[in-house]
């Protein structure tokens, strides 16, 4: 070609000027085919004399390239091994996988486990493992590292869709120690986009990991002490602002009806002694400050007695923070005592006055004395009480617990007992209680005493109760998360409940609909699927969502008939369901463990290996159809945009037929240009319409439409190339444009000519900021704009052809 003649020439009138050197260059074969070669010049003499000079001409293979390029590479990461601390590895395939298009993803993944090895190592790596340089390099990842070959799958699966993963495993180093590895993992794709390799970064965390879960406990058992701690606990800041009150603290000092966290301790407490509040500003200062007996006039004008301990707490950069109060009413106990010295008078007061619910008396009588605690938490009356048992209140589901351990109370097996018992109220409302029950036996007593202790622990089992939802359940849906499905799949993982059928769904097209209509709609879908899937179950199947996009269902004592019919159901209840006119569906597999000696992993493999096979069956077909219904939801939602997406396409069109487009490829740019702003479908109507200026941020946002428009159409495989025409339809000649910054030649042709035709439609009809130009003044901006925003070959074909005289009433 041109080029290279040029350049054969200019190396000759060198090498004739007595001059040697070497060169290299790109010769075009054909449209497709360009070869690279390595030109070499020596100058040819005789005695001296300067006769002439030789080019020979190599073409450098592909072999050639590769290999220069792998120890270019060697090269660079044992520089950059040399100065950093990071564990690094690169692991090469000789034979680069086309992964994003393999038929059998499991065999290939196998494949790439046996083939990929490790070509270079730093010592770092050695380190980190224990391990010698012959027993990583040339080792396969599978080889080398000592955590389960299912995880290395799982993981490097996850490697292989997603390019570029950030990892975190546990691993065993060749002591036979355990680590936490973090680690960054890269894929190596060559030009036609197979995967050739991958390169990680690795670091050790193990000690942060520990950190953090001693953190964890400390926390847990933090939480655990002030719940069960009879003391009062109040938690302030630097400014006396409460932070945290125990349920004790509000009722020792009367603030149950009130929410005092964020209010001041001052205010809520106006009465607070000046001494006190100087001994605030003590400990705000570093003291740790208690007292074992105060007395104090409360809101009610009655002295109460306590004792209490004043403790500074920091914060992680051990900056005193706050306060921590322990306060512990102790008037009843002094009252008990006075009771002691005094009169039996007293101590009838003081049980009356107990903040927990007390009764006393014979075994037979066991309510002869009641506290007013007491009917308050079982909301009955005194005389109520006494022509009852107590065992008459307790819930029939801890009846039998509590009569064992009652039993041998009375046959003096134990003098005590304490359990967590549910109690039924007068008004047929169950509460929880903790029971204290003793038996009062001295010498002088005719006839042993009972003596009961009950403590309302209602709102501690609620505590519990939404704890439990939270550690076992999908908070989006609602449904059981992996961690419950993994331990029930354990329990009920025997003979007896055989034969035991699992049914595997993923959700089909979650990323388009969260590219097309936002997370939200994502999320929606989600939640449809969900419903469907609950709708059709029955009440003791078990449902979880295990992955954001996929759920199993666990089926005791179902074969494989009945699985295939309640997924048929929930087939049929998807069909009917819809996120912003998009159809729901979903992949579905079953599998049944019918013999004990089927392992339930290899059950649930199977499942998901036919949902996979149903998925790839079916994807196409839901995917182009989803894309039809979001571009027919945009068009339907801006009237404007259709026209506009027509109009572009039919003049395109004619560009492709004069440019001598093949009939396929003349269709593909017609089905570029009516798609190529559906990214749009993610922006704002408000923004789109907007009349005046645009702020940088919806500029962001409108900026992204080609982005978004390229993750909707390469969701489908046919329109993969044509995605590529849309991402680019706002790069610029000059290099300036978007998202890629590309210029010329590196623009694909059919997005230069959508940008040419689509800027000038744009140009002549009104947009909601902008007046619509005259075609003469349109035609003379893209003179303007040729060859610094539009390729000057098609604006000037555009022109000359007057492509932009044809006219369409629409496109088929």
């Amino acid at each position: 070609d041109d080029s290279s003649k040029a350049q054969l020439l200019k190396g000759f009138e060198l090498a004739n000027q007595g001059e040697s050197f070497s060169s290299v260059g790109f010769y075009q074969l054909d449209h497709d085919v360009l070869i690279q070669y390595q030109m070499h010049w020596d100058v040819f003499k005789l005695r001296g004399k300067h006769l002439g000079a030789i080019c020979t001409i190599t073409k450098i293979t592909e072999a050639d390239v590769e290999k220069q390029r792998m120890e270019k590479m060697t090269e660079y990461l044992s520089l950059f091994s040399n100065i950093t601390n990071e564990a690094l590895f690169y692991s090469r395939l000789e034979e680069p996988i086309d992964w994003d298009h393999a038929a059998d993803r499991d065999a290939t993944l196998l494949e790439v486990l046996q083939r990929e090895v490790i070509v270079f190592a730093n010592e770092a790596l050695y380190k980190q493992l224990g391990l010698k340089k012959e027993q990583i390099v040339g080792k396969t990842l599978a080889e080398f590292l000592d955590y389960p070959i299912a995880n290395i799958k799982r993981d490097y699966e996850k490697l292989l869709n997603d390019k570029d993963v950030e990892l975190i495993t546990l691993e065993r180093k060749a002591d036979g120690a355990f680590v936490w590895i973090e680690g960054q993992y890269y894929t190596v794709v060559d030009e036609r986009g197979h995967i050739s390799g991958h390169f990680g970064v690795r670091r050790d965390i193990t000690s942060r990991v520990e950190d953090q879960q001693a953190l964890e406990h400390s926390q847990r058992l933090m939480q655990h002490i002030i719940e069960h701690n009879t003391s009062a606990v109040a938690v302030f800041d630097r400014f006396m602002n409460y932070i945290y009150v125990s349920e004790q603290f509000k009722i020792d000092y009367n603030l149950q009806d009130q929410d005092v966290i964020g209010t001041n301790h001052y205010e809520t407490s106006p009465n607070i002694p000046f001494e006190l509040r100087q001994i605030h500003q003590r400990v705000l200062k570093g003291e740790i400050i208690s007292n074992d007996h105060q007395t104090f006039v409360d809101a009610y004008g009655k002295v109460q007695h306590s004792r209490w301990e004043c403790r500074p707490w920091r914060d992680v950069d051990d900056e005193i923070g706050g306060i921590i109060l322990y306060a512990e009413i102790i008037t009843k106990q002094k009252e008990q005592e006075q009771i002691i010295k005094d009169n039996q008078l007293l101590l009838r007061s003081m049980f009356s006055q107990a903040a927990i619910g007390i009764a006393y008396g014979p075994i037979n009588n066991e309510f002869k004395q009641v506290n007013d605690t007491f009917c308050e938490i079982v909301n009955y009356e005194k005389e109520e009480l006494s022509r009852l048992s107590f065992e008459s209140l307790i819930y029939e589901g801890d009846f039998k617990a509590f009569k064992t351990a009652k039993t041998q109370l009375i046959n003096h097996e134990v003098d005590s007992f304490k359990m967590e018992v549910r109690l039924m109220k007068l008004n047929h409302r169950m509460i929880w209680t903790n029971v204290t029950f003793s038996k009062v036996d001295y010498v002088g007593m005719t006839v042993p005493y009972i003596m009961i202790m009950i403590e309302d622990i209602n709102e501690r089992k609620q505590m519990e109760k939404e704890m439990y939802l939270l550690n076992y359940h999908d908070q989006l849906t609602g449904l059981y998360n992996r961690r419950f499905y993994e331990e029930e799949l354990k329990r009920l993982n025997t003979p007896r409940n055989l034969p035991m059928s699992l049914i595997v769904i993923d959700a089909d097209g979650l990323k388009l609909i969260n590219d097309a209509f936002g997370h939200l709609s994502g999320d929606q879908m989600i939640l449809e699927i969900a419903q469907a899937i609950q709708s059709e179950c029955r009440a003791d199947d078990v449902i979880a969502r295990i992955g954001g996009d996929e759920f199993v269902v666990l089926l005791a004592k179902t074969s494989y008939e009945s699985a295939a019919t309640i997924a048929k159901r929930i087939t049929k209840s998807l069909s009917s369901r819809t996120i912003n006119h998009t159809p729901i569906a979903a992949s579905i597999g079953i599998a049944t463990k019918e013999h004990p000696d089927k392992l339930i992993n290899d059950v649930f493999k199977e499942a998901e290996a036919k949902m996979y096979r149903q998925k790839l069956e079916h994807r196409a077909q839901r995917m182009m159809s989803s894309v039809r219904v979001i571009l027919d939801a945009f068009f339907s939602e801006h009237a404007d945009e259709k026209a506009h997406a027509e109009r572009v396409s039919a003049q395109c069109y004619q560009m492709g037929k004069i440019l001598h487009f093949e009939n396929s490829q003349l269709e593909k740019l017609k089905m570029a240009a009516l798609m190529h702003d559906i990214g749009k479908i993610n922006i704002p109507a408000d923004i789109l319409n907007k009349v005046s200026e645009l702020s940088h941020l919806e500029w962001d946002q409108i900026m992204r439409h080609s982005e978004i428009g390229y993750r909707i159409l390469s969701a489908v495989n046919e329109f993969g190339e044509i995605s590529e025409y849309v991402l680019a339809h706002h790069e610029r000649w000059d290099g300036q444009g978007y998202p890629k910054g590309l210029k010329q030649d590196e623009i694909p042709l059919v997005s230069r000519i959508i940008a040419v035709v689509d800027a000038f439609d744009m140009m002549i009809h009104d947009q909601h900021y902008a007046k619509a130009m005259s075609v003469e003044a349109a035609l003379i901006e893209l003179e303007k704009q040729a060859g610094t925003q539009f390729d000057p070959f098609v604006v000037e074909t555009f022109i000359s052809n007057k492509v932009y005289e044809f006219k369409s009433d629409g496109i088929d």
